[in-house]
Protein backbone atom coordinates (compact mmCIF):
# COMPACT_ATOMS: atom_id res chain seq x y z
CA UNK A 1 0.00 0.00 0.00
CA UNK A 2 1.67 3.52 -1.24
CA UNK A 3 2.28 6.40 1.90
CA UNK A 4 -0.85 8.44 0.10
CA UNK A 5 -3.06 5.82 0.30
CA UNK A 6 -2.15 5.33 4.00
CA UNK A 7 -2.22 8.63 4.71
CA UNK A 8 -5.65 9.37 3.43
CA UNK A 9 -6.99 6.70 5.43
CA UNK A 10 -5.53 8.19 8.81
CA UNK A 11 -6.67 11.47 8.00
CA UNK A 12 -10.50 10.15 6.42
CA UNK A 13 -13.64 9.79 8.91
CA UNK A 14 -15.22 6.36 8.05
CA UNK A 15 -16.95 6.40 4.83
CA UNK A 16 -20.04 5.72 3.59
CA UNK A 17 -19.03 2.20 2.49
CA UNK A 18 -18.94 -0.21 4.98
CA UNK A 19 -17.71 -3.66 3.57
CA UNK A 20 -15.74 -6.34 3.92
CA UNK A 21 -13.07 -5.33 1.79
CA UNK A 22 -12.98 -1.50 3.40
CA UNK A 23 -11.97 -3.17 6.75
CA UNK A 24 -9.69 -5.45 4.78
CA UNK A 25 -8.20 -1.86 3.12
CA UNK A 26 -7.88 -0.30 7.07
CA UNK A 27 -6.22 -3.20 8.49
CA UNK A 28 -3.07 -3.47 5.56
CA UNK A 29 -2.64 0.53 5.67
CA UNK A 30 -2.14 -0.39 9.80
CA UNK A 31 0.47 -3.20 8.39
CA UNK A 32 1.84 -0.45 5.80
CA UNK A 33 2.29 2.38 8.73
CA UNK A 34 4.15 0.17 10.80
CA UNK A 35 6.34 -0.93 8.22
CA UNK A 36 7.08 2.65 7.17
CA UNK A 37 8.55 3.24 10.57
CA UNK A 38 10.34 -0.11 10.63
CA UNK A 39 11.68 1.75 7.30
CA UNK A 40 12.54 4.66 8.82
CA UNK A 41 14.25 3.01 11.73
CA UNK A 42 16.42 1.11 9.59
CA UNK A 43 17.71 3.89 7.70
CA UNK A 44 18.79 6.06 10.84
CA UNK A 45 20.96 2.80 11.19
CA UNK A 46 22.62 3.52 8.64
CA UNK A 47 21.22 1.08 6.05
CA UNK A 48 20.70 2.51 2.66
CA UNK A 49 17.05 2.96 1.46
CA UNK A 50 16.65 0.60 -1.29
CA UNK A 51 18.39 -2.42 0.99
CA UNK A 52 16.10 -1.27 3.70
CA UNK A 53 12.74 -1.48 1.08
CA UNK A 54 13.84 -5.86 0.28
CA UNK A 55 15.01 -6.30 3.90
CA UNK A 56 11.44 -5.48 5.03
CA UNK A 57 10.24 -7.29 2.17
CA UNK A 58 12.14 -10.25 2.95
CA UNK A 59 11.51 -10.64 6.69
CA UNK A 60 8.26 -11.05 8.67
CA UNK A 61 7.86 -10.17 12.11
CA UNK A 62 4.05 -10.28 13.66
CA UNK A 63 2.53 -7.15 14.36
CA UNK A 64 2.91 -7.07 18.37
CA UNK A 65 6.59 -7.55 17.22
CA UNK A 66 7.08 -4.74 14.22
CA UNK A 67 4.81 -2.65 16.86
CA UNK A 68 7.84 -2.72 19.38
CA UNK A 69 10.68 -3.04 16.06
CA UNK A 70 9.92 0.11 14.63
CA UNK A 71 9.81 1.81 18.12
CA UNK A 72 12.92 0.16 19.18
CA UNK A 73 15.04 1.69 15.91
CA UNK A 74 13.73 5.01 15.90
CA UNK A 75 14.64 5.41 19.57
CA UNK A 76 15.99 2.25 21.80
CA UNK A 77 16.09 4.46 24.91
CA UNK A 78 11.99 5.44 24.74
CA UNK A 79 11.07 2.05 23.27
CA UNK A 80 12.01 0.96 26.71
CA UNK A 81 8.74 2.55 28.17
CA UNK A 82 6.89 4.16 25.16
CA UNK A 83 3.80 1.78 25.36
CA UNK A 84 3.29 2.13 28.84
CA UNK A 85 4.08 6.07 28.34
CA UNK A 86 1.18 6.22 25.95
CA UNK A 87 -1.72 4.20 27.83
CA UNK A 88 -4.31 5.22 24.43
CA UNK A 89 -2.14 4.23 21.99
CA UNK A 90 -1.38 0.97 23.87
CA UNK A 91 -5.10 0.38 24.16
CA UNK A 92 -5.54 1.16 20.63
CA UNK A 93 -2.63 -1.22 19.75
CA UNK A 94 -4.21 -3.93 21.91
CA UNK A 95 -7.13 -3.44 20.15
CA UNK A 96 -5.62 -3.98 16.55
CA UNK A 97 -3.67 -7.07 17.79
CA UNK A 98 -6.55 -9.08 19.58
CA UNK A 99 -9.94 -7.94 17.63
CA UNK A 100 -9.12 -6.54 14.31
CA UNK A 101 -6.24 -8.85 13.69
CA UNK A 102 -8.05 -11.95 14.89
CA UNK A 103 -11.06 -11.08 12.43
CA UNK A 104 -8.98 -10.08 9.25
CA UNK A 105 -7.13 -12.98 9.50
CA UNK A 106 -10.50 -15.45 9.18
CA UNK A 107 -11.79 -13.41 6.47
CA UNK A 108 -7.67 -13.46 4.59
CA UNK A 109 -7.38 -17.43 5.50
CA UNK A 110 -11.21 -18.29 4.40
CA UNK A 111 -12.53 -19.12 7.34
CA UNK A 112 -15.10 -16.80 7.20
CA UNK A 113 -15.84 -15.21 2.93
CA UNK A 114 -17.26 -11.71 4.71
CA UNK A 115 -18.18 -9.56 7.60
CA UNK A 116 -22.10 -8.62 7.34
CA UNK A 117 -22.73 -7.10 10.53
CA UNK A 118 -22.33 -3.52 9.63
CA UNK A 119 -22.04 -2.43 13.13
CA UNK A 120 -19.13 -4.94 13.48
CA UNK A 121 -17.48 -3.66 10.13
CA UNK A 122 -17.63 -0.21 11.55
CA UNK A 123 -16.14 -0.96 14.94
CA UNK A 124 -12.92 -2.63 13.68
CA UNK A 125 -12.61 -0.10 10.97
CA UNK A 126 -12.92 2.93 13.82
CA UNK A 127 -10.21 0.32 16.10
CA UNK A 128 -7.67 0.61 12.66
CA UNK A 129 -8.11 4.14 11.93
CA UNK A 130 -7.96 5.44 15.90
CA UNK A 131 -4.61 3.23 15.90
CA UNK A 132 -2.95 5.08 12.79
CA UNK A 133 -4.28 8.25 14.24
CA UNK A 134 -2.93 7.93 17.85
CA UNK A 135 0.17 6.79 16.47
CA UNK A 136 0.61 10.03 14.29
CA UNK A 137 -0.41 11.70 17.16
CA UNK A 138 2.10 10.50 19.62
CA UNK A 139 5.05 10.50 16.96
CA UNK A 140 4.66 14.20 16.86
CA UNK A 141 4.35 14.47 20.54
CA UNK A 142 7.81 12.41 20.79
CA UNK A 143 9.50 13.40 17.95
CA UNK A 144 7.71 15.94 16.38
CA UNK A 145 8.17 14.11 12.96
CA UNK A 146 5.56 11.46 11.44
CA UNK A 147 5.63 8.44 9.60
CA UNK A 148 5.16 9.99 6.14
CA UNK A 149 7.87 12.56 6.87
CA UNK A 150 11.12 11.08 4.46
CA UNK A 151 13.26 9.28 6.72
CA UNK A 152 15.78 12.65 5.97
CA UNK A 153 13.47 14.57 8.22
CA UNK A 154 13.94 12.06 11.48
CA UNK A 155 17.48 12.51 10.37
CA UNK A 156 18.45 9.16 8.11
CA UNK A 157 21.61 10.59 6.58
CA UNK A 158 22.67 9.27 2.64
CA UNK A 159 24.32 6.08 3.20
CA UNK A 160 26.83 3.63 1.00
CA UNK A 161 27.41 1.25 3.41
CA UNK A 162 25.32 -2.19 2.33
CA UNK A 163 24.42 -4.32 5.47
CA UNK A 164 25.61 -7.52 5.92
CA UNK A 165 23.69 -10.80 6.77
CA UNK A 166 24.75 -11.00 9.98
CA UNK A 167 24.21 -7.67 10.46
CA UNK A 168 20.32 -7.79 9.21
CA UNK A 169 20.52 -10.73 11.83
CA UNK A 170 21.87 -8.35 14.34
CA UNK A 171 18.61 -6.36 14.20
CA UNK A 172 16.25 -9.13 14.80
CA UNK A 173 14.13 -8.05 12.33
CA UNK A 174 11.69 -11.88 12.19
CA UNK A 175 12.58 -14.94 9.51
CA UNK A 176 13.57 -14.93 6.50
CA UNK A 177 10.35 -15.15 4.02
CA UNK A 178 10.58 -17.79 1.33
CA UNK A 179 11.41 -16.29 -2.18
CA UNK A 180 8.30 -17.79 -4.42
CA UNK A 181 9.49 -20.13 -6.86
CA UNK A 182 10.42 -18.20 -10.41
CA UNK A 183 7.31 -18.21 -13.21
CA UNK A 184 9.66 -20.15 -15.73
CA UNK A 185 10.36 -23.47 -13.20
CA UNK A 186 6.39 -23.08 -12.25
CA UNK A 187 5.60 -23.13 -15.88
CA UNK A 188 7.99 -25.99 -16.63
CA UNK A 189 6.80 -28.19 -13.56
CA UNK A 190 3.31 -27.71 -14.99
CA UNK A 191 4.18 -28.56 -17.88
CA UNK A 192 5.24 -31.75 -17.05
CA UNK A 193 1.84 -32.83 -15.58
CA UNK A 194 -0.34 -34.54 -17.99
CA UNK A 195 -3.28 -32.30 -17.79
CA UNK A 196 -2.48 -29.10 -16.53
CA UNK A 197 0.12 -27.51 -19.31
CA UNK A 198 0.41 -24.11 -19.26
CA UNK A 199 0.46 -22.34 -22.90
CA UNK A 200 1.43 -18.44 -22.01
Amino acid sequence: MYIKDIQEIVTSPLGAEIKTEEFIKTHRAVEGYLKRLLLIGLRLKGMKYKQAQKTISNTFLKNVDLSHKCVQLIDSAKSKTFWTAHADLKILRNLFLEFSSIYRNKVEHAVIAEIRDEQLLKLLMYVNISFLSAFEKVLKAEFDKSAFSPPTEWGARRSTKTFSETEIAQLRLGSQTRPPKNPDEVINQLNQTNCYKFDV
